[in-house]
């Protein structure tokens, strides 16, 4: 079993692969606790991708971070730990929702964190 672990949710100030900036600004608030769960379209959280929760979430630096606790209890919380445990590296990315300012590049505003989901991290040979 992974101890829960400190995660960056969210780079500040840093132009994501989409083209999106967040700042300190950018947030209504910050929640206590979000779920994370496997990777799907949309901002809802669909409860059968449950694969943990992060709670602590705050800002620190430039990053976002939270604590990751994995649910082993649920299916998709064994795949993330068994995941964990091969020694796959996973990258961590928020789920939410927020309006950009119409420009370029894209300035988040107004931004709601409803998750966090996973991907695994590309490695070059």
């Amino acid at each position: 079993m992974t101890p829960d672990m400190k995660i960056t949710i969210l780079k500040l100030n840093t132009p994501t692969a989409t083209g999106r900036i967040y700042t300190e600004k950018s947030f209504n608030e910050i929640p206590k606790k979000v779920y994370g769960v496997l990777p799907s379209s949309g901002f809802r959280i669909e409860m059968d991708k449950v694969f943990g929760e992060v709670t602590d979430i705050k800002i620190e630096g430039d990053e976002l971070v939270g604590e990751l606790k994995i649910l082993e209890t649920t299916p998709c919380g064994k795949i993330v730990q068994d995941l964990l445990d091969d020694g796959i590296d996973i990258s961590y990315h928020s789920r939410g929702v927020g309006f950009d300012n119409n420009d370029t590049p894209t300035t988040i505003k107004e931004y709601t964190l409803t998750g966090v989901s996973f991907q695994t991290k590309p490695k070059a040979e």
